[in-house]
């Protein structure tokens, strides 16, 4: 028997037994149950490795909390603490809401305990074990595909910003370069004109004095 603690100190006794288990697969449905096919939680069949995947309350792609996953896995926590819950007069809406309260990860890890204790056969707990490993694994995995991805992206990302800089950067020192230059040559080509137009104008020229006029 596993017990988890709520935020008012009060004690859970979960205790799984062959009479709760199959309670448990007459009354609690899987998350990809269909009208067409109802499915439940067989935990006398516990390798089921389909099965398992819906006993984590992540969803085993991305590793996110799922809350559709955790609807389902508070009702087979409800089922064990149904006793409990009627000594204290607590409905199942509210048993609901204590386990929202962020106590649902200790309530189920209590419970996983607990399934653990409750498979007889050596064997078959280990397999369990494993698949539960192999299906946070997948989560793991998925994760770090996802980073992986997103390293890559950003790696790409800033070397094409980088390049864009560069460009951008080259682009600015030749508009510089030909602002500077420019003025130069305008002031050349004026000079040159100015040199030419002066020497064929009379009267403007250094050498010619108003008095030698005649």
């Amino acid at each position: 028997m596993r017990t988890f603690f709520d935020d008012e100190n009060r004690e859970w006794k979960l205790r799984l037994t062959w009479a709760k288990a199959e309670e448990i697969q007459q009354r609690c449905e899987r998350p990809d149950s269909t009208p067409q096919a109802r499915k439940t939680f067989d935990l006398m069949n516990i390798t089921d490795k389909e099965q398992i995947e819906y006993l984590s309350y992540t969803d085993p792609h991305t590793g996110r909390f799922n809350l559709k996953h955790a609807e389902r896995l508070v009702n087979i926590l409800y089922v064990l603490c149904e006793e409990q819950c009627k000594e204290r007069e607590m409905s199942a809406e509210q048993f609901g809401e204590m386990l929202g309260d962020g106590l649902f990860g200790k309530a189920w890890a209590a419970f996983q305990e607990e399934l653990v204790n409750f498979i007889p056969d050596p064997t078959c707990k280990e397999m369990y074990q494993n698949l539960m490993y192999l299906a946070v694994g997948t989560q793991q995995a998925a994760l770090s595909e996802a980073n992986r991805i997103l390293t890559e992206t950003r790696t790409a990302l800033d070397a094409h910003v980088h390049q864009r800089v560069l460009e951008a950067s080259e682009m600015v020192k030749q508009a510089i370069k030909e602002l500077d230059e420019t003025p130069v040559k305008a002031v050349v080509d004026s000079g040159t004109t100015n040199s030419s137009n002066s020497s064929g104008l009379p009267g403007l020229s250094p050498t010619t004095s108003p008095q030698g006029k005649s």
